[in-house]
Formats: C-alpha cells, structure tokens, sequence
C-alpha cells in the first residue's frame, strides 16, 4: 500500500479538497462543511499505529453533535470528539484494502448525518458560518478569515511584548549554573557513560535552559549559546569528577587505597590513565560527556526556540 501521506492526498484528491504538502494534510470544503484529512501515528507499546482522520467541525444551535448521530460510519471507522470538533479514524496497515474508499464513505455518511440533523459548519467555537483551517502551535483549528485576522494581530501584539521584554543575562547564567547540578547529580549518582551519561547530558540541558529562562525572563538566541558553553563547561567538570570518583573507587579497597585520594585522581586522573596506557579510553569518556552535555542542551534549546517562535505564528494551510 501506498504511504498514509500519499493515502491521505489520494482521499483528499477524491473528496476534491486541496492538499498541504508541507503538513502533509488535506482539507477545504465538501458539500458545505470545511474538512481535514489528517494522517498521524500512535505508540502502542513497541508497535506504531497508522490513522487518517476526516476531521469536521459542526454545531446546532451552539450545541455539538451527539456520538449517537453517527451510527452509519462504516464498519472498522472509530469516531471521537472535541466538543465541536469531530473525528473520525480509519486504521492503515498493509492489510487494509481500499482505505481511500472507507475515507471518503465516511466522509459522505459524516456530513449526510450532519446534514440531515440541521448542523451546520462551524468554528473551534460553535459558531456557525465558513471556515478555513489554520495551524497553531501544532494543532489544526477551524476559523474564519475575520478572526485569523484578529487572532494574528493579538499575537502580534504578544511577540512584541516578547521581544521588548529585558533579558536578565547574569541572573540566567546564575539559574543556568545551579540548575545544571541536577544534571551532574544524575550523572554521579546513576552511573558513568553510554545512556546513562545521555539521560543526565539531557536533564543536564534541560535544568540549564529552564534555570537560565527562569531568572533570565526570555531565552534569545545569545542566551541560546550561553547555555550550551555552560553545558560544556558543566559537562567537563562532570566528567573529571565523574572519573575521578570511578578511579578512587577502583583502589578503595587495594594496598594503594591511601596513595590514590579522591583529590589526588581528580588533579590527575589523566595521568593516571596515561600510565596505564589508556589516554584514548580517558578522551573518548570526555568526548562522550561533553557532547552529551551540550548536545542535550541543544536539544532542550531547539524545542524551547520552536515552542517560542510557534507561539506567535498562525498560518493558514495552503499559503
């Protein structure tokens, strides 16, 4: 079978709906009702389950359609409901033939039903009239043009306070460096490199730009790298210690338990593993620590980056 994103084109294709190819969704207007042709996945354990959803949005009278009012949905459709927002899914596999036909016979028995009761399309909030379908902050809305517009100009209006708000650097940096401890302390106490050193790089990343947006009051993108030096340098340190402690440790209990201090291994764990003939393992370790430590922070930053520029942008599918 085709990909759920060319399935979901073809229905959109076959409904005579327009299709977004950079969300990968369809929608426009059939038979009167403004309508989404959503693909998406969903985990269930180990296996990944494929849908595509005819999403509507219907009102009488400011009230929304009962589940009841839907009983000719064809067989192995399921159906469920956001206030006005109604969803009906078919599952893809490979197995399941003709999944553009059961989408587009849904899509006709929806709107027959909806038709046939006297609702009529609506917006996110019940109120009758056309639509359009928009994308913020990565969900699908329906609204009219009027209220886009209205809708923009108060986000206009946010990101410029945003963008006016004082960024507190020496505060950030302060909330950065003490929440990174968390990090470091995850680091120590659950073990000292491979997953384990990921798992702490990304709570590591994540205090860092949490504590620096904290106190900061904004994270722009000086802040930005701010916090990936500070995840270096907090990963360097938490990779001396780190090795530090797994070589006192290591001679805790040997005739050389008084020579081999933890401040002697921490002053010179490398020449120790330059001794024992091991420099590599002891760059590779450091490699490892500093690119979890930064690369977490990265990580946490280009969602946090995202999330603050997806807050501001509405835009309608197909422009």
């Amino acid at each position: 079978m085709a990909s759920i994103r060319k399935t979901a084109e073809n229905t959109a294709d076959k409904l005579g709906l327009s299709f977004d190819k950079k969300r990968g969704v369809g929608f426009g207007v059939y038979r009167g009702y403004t309508m989404l042709v959503l693909p998406r996945s969903e985990s269930e354990g180990k296996k990944l389950n494929s849908f595509i959803s005819i999403v509507i949005c219907a009102s009488k009278d400011g009230k929304a359609p009962d589940k009841e009012l839907f009983d000719a949905i064809p067989f192995g459709v399921s159906y469920s409901s956001d206030n006005f927002m109604q969803m009906f899914s078919a599952d893809v596999s490979y197995t399941l033939a003709g999944v553009e036909k059961i989408l587009v016979n849904t899509a006709n028995a929806a709107v027959t039903a909806l038709f046939s009761s006297g609702y009529a399309n609506c917006n996110i909030m019940g109120e009758e009239g056309p639509t359009d379908v928009y994308f913020f902050r990565d969900e699908y809305i329906f609204i009219n043009d009027p209220d886009a517009e209205k809708m923009m100009s108060e986000l206009g209006q946010k990101k410029s306070e945003y963008n006016e708000t004082a960024e507190n650097i020496p505060l950030g940096i302060i909330g950065a460096a003490v929440c990174s401890l968390i990090g470091v302390a995850i680091i120590l106490l659950l073990g000292r490199l491979g997953r384990v050193s990921l798992i702490g790089g990304l709570a590591m990343g994540g205090g860092i730009v949490w504590g620096y947006k904290k106190l900061g009051r904004k994270l722009s993108l000086a802040g930005a790298v701010i916090c990936t030096v500070i995840a270096a340098a907090i990963g360097y340190l938490a990779f001396r210690v780190d090795i530090a402690l797994d070589l006192f440790l290591g001679f805790k209990d040997t005739e050389y338990s008084d020579t081999f201090t933890f401040p002697l291994c921490f002053e010179n764990a490398k020449a120790i593993y330059e001794l024992g003939d091991s420099l590599f393992t002891y760059y590779m370790n450091m490699f490892l620590m500093l690119l979890c430590g930064a690369g977490g922070a990265v990580a946490v930053i280009w969602g946090e980056r995202s999330e603050i520029t997806g807050q501001f942008c509405l835009a309608k599918l197909g422009k």
